[in-house]
């Protein structure tokens, strides 16, 4: 898998999700009303594109973990940026 399109993933009662190091993108409302996931892991060192209503309606995400090396690009990337204040590095 290297992208979830558009609502792909929407209303799905998944708790989390972890995206592969090849990964590009996450399309419009692909996660909308998944209000069980609180947790994303990319695995990949360059933040995936996000396009801004990616995680619409997910009020319960609390945690994007990230490699350590990419903490910082990820909480200024386009749309990441909105999230800064629950992305952290992946735990060992």
């Amino acid at each position: 898998m290297r992208s979830i399109g558009n609502y792909t993933m929407a209303g799905l009662k998944i708790d989390n999700i972890t995206l592969p190091v090849n990964f590009t993108s996450i399309g419009s409302n692909a996660f909308n009303g998944c209000t069980n996931l609180t947790t994303v892991v990319s695995m990949n060192t360059t933040p995936p594109s996000l396009d801004a209503l990616s995680f619409n309606n997910c009020s319960n995400l609390a945690h994007i973990y990230v490699p350590s090396v990419s903490v910082g690009a990820y909480k200024t990337a386009t749309n990441w940026s909105s999230y800064a204040n629950i992305i952290e590095a992946i735990p060992e």
